[in-house]
């Protein structure tokens, strides 16, 4: 007991090692949070935040189905380079683009695509996630998509970090 009391009673603070330590123990806490956060919850949000842009752009695309007397637009992956700004004179992409857009310049689409030609029978959209942090959310994000919408069927290209979304037996005009 009178140890102890040796230890209480002493006036000269904190040593360098007990400071050090309690640092050290801090930085670890922060470390473990920023790590959480970078390979837990910023994923989630990624695929989160880009299956609902995808979902968006193929309710969009359905939307220009019903403007265009219940057949797909006809524009071909040619017409339209990138969704973020409006396309040239075609008629098709000009009424695609306003669907997905809103008439609005529209950055998050940038290089993104639609394809229903004239003669086929299947419908793509094409987004692109080459801002992506992992290749292997694009996967999520196409099973997300996949699940949201009927009829449509995903795929992620993890070499080109594209997502291709797909839905046949329709009718383009």
């Amino acid at each position: 007991m009178f140890s102890f009391l040796k230890y209480v009673n002493n006036k000269k603070g904190f040593t360098l090692i007990e400071i050090a330590l309690v640092l050290a123990v801090a930085a670890l806490i922060v470390l473990g949070v920023f790590v959480l956060y970078k390979f837990q919850i910023e994923p989630s949000r990624y695929v989160s935040d880009n299956s609902k842009k995808l979902v968006n752009f193929i309710t969009a695309i359905e939307q220009a189905k019903s403007y265009n007397g219940g057949a797909y637009p006809v524009v071909a992956v040619a017409d339209i380079t990138d969704l973020s700004t409006k396309p040239g004179n075609t008629n098709k992409a000009v009424l695609l683009w306003q669907a997905v857009t809103g008439g609005q310049d529209a950055p998050y689409l940038k290089n993104w695509d639609y394809d229903c030609v004239s003669t086929g029978t299947t419908v793509n959209a094409i987004g692109n996630f080459s801002d992506t942090p992992n290749t292997e959310l694009l996967d999520l994000i196409a099973n997300q998509a996949q699940n949201n919408v009927s009829g449509w069927t995903c795929t992620a290209d993890t070499t080109n970090k594209k997502i291709t979304c797909s839905k046949g037996n329709v009718t383009c005009g």
